[in-house]
């Protein structure tokens, strides 16, 4: 099962900043903020907290 969750290289905002100032697109969710995850994969996120 999969599950629609906020991504977490940006944080939800869709950009990510390279160098410290130059701000582009995330490659993880291509800008869009949210990524779909694997209710596994979230589980042992959540375990190893």
């Amino acid at each position: 099962m999969k599950v629609i969750a906020i991504c977490r290289k940006c944080n939800g905002t869709g950009t990510v900043k390279s160098y410290g100032m130059i701000s582009k697109n995330c490659p993880v969710c291509k800008g869009k903020g949210k990524t779909v995850v694997k209710v596994k994969d979230l589980k042992k996120d959540y375990q190893n907290l």
